[in-house]
């Protein structure tokens, strides 16, 4: 799609030069496939399941539904370790019956980057937003215009088995003047993990995700949402990776009973 815009944009503007300088042989060039195409295509989705007590009401309308966030990131390289993205996003969501649905979330715009590396330790991660003019319609109706942020990686490596870290994700939220003026201001969360490699393909991780927000006076306020979780990650080949999720929430105070079953995908398309 970039392509085919930047394209059109290259014809017209030879159209123009052709007809103010049409006693001359100039010929702007245009931007080849090559010279535009992104360096990197990711594709990354998180899909929540149900809880294990409602998998017999999976399909009926009480049921939990089975909800997928999904992102396709495609990425220019700037410099050796800092790449540009543009990041669309949709949504699905399947079961029950009625109540499937497509829809798309607000794309977002920014940079990766590995921030700092010495030794075992590394720290990456990017910075985006989104962007007023490619807003969902609902987004719109919440007056959020922009929301700086993006999701940083701490990381420690102990051994070839241990590692230690956090992932932390934070956003800033700005609304229009004509916006309700209680809305949350800041949006962050800290995972704190540990990972053991059984080798270079399987390994298995635990993470303690701690949610919270600052409201409209910039009080930084820990919500009732923590969830405890256990992954188990295997790479199927360089391009695939699938992580299954088993996660106690804080709001059923970690009954194993109403555990969560999640799934994390990885794709590298190019």
């Amino acid at each position: 799609m970039l392509y085919i815009f930047l394209l059109i944009c290259s014809l017209s503007a030879q159209e123009n030069k052709e007809v103010q300088f049409s006693t001359t042989n100039y010929r702007p060039k245009v931007p080849s496939y090559e010279q535009l195409a992104p360096e990197r295509i990711n594709f990354f989705s998180i899909l929540t399941g149900p809880k294990i007590k409602n998998l017999e009401n999976l399909d009926q309308s009480e049921g939990d539904s089975l909800n997928q966030w999904n992102q396709v990131s495609f990425q220019w390289k700037m410099t050796k370790d800092t790449y540009f993205v543009a990041n669309p996003r949709f949504v699905m969501t399947y079961n029950p019956e009625d109540n499937r649905s497509f829809d798309w979330d607000n794309p977002v715009f920014g940079v990766v980057t590995k921030w700092y590396e010495s030794g075992n330790f590394r720290f990456a991660g990017g910075v985006n937003s989104i962007i007023p003019l490619l807003r969902t319609e609902s987004t719109k109706e919440d007056g959020l215009i922009f929301n700086p942020g993006g999701f940083n990686d701490l990381n420690y490596r102990i051994s070839y088995n241990w590692e230690i870290g956090t992932w932390l994700w934070a956003r800033l939220l700005f609304y229009n003047r004509s916006t309700n003026n209680e809305n949350n201001r800041v949006s962050y969360f800290a995972a704190p993990r540990i990972k053991y490699t059984f080798s270079d393909n399987f390994n298995t991780m635990i993470f303690y995700q701690i949610n919270g927000v600052a409201n409209s006076n910039y009080k930084f306020i820990i919500e009732n949402e923590d969830s405890l979780n256990l992954m188990l990650s295997y790479q199927i080949n360089s391009r695939l990776t699938l992580e299954p999720i088993l996660t106690l929430l804080e709001e059923d105070n970690f009954n194993t009973k109403s555990m969560q079953l999640n799934l994390w995908i990885s794709m590298r398309i190019l």
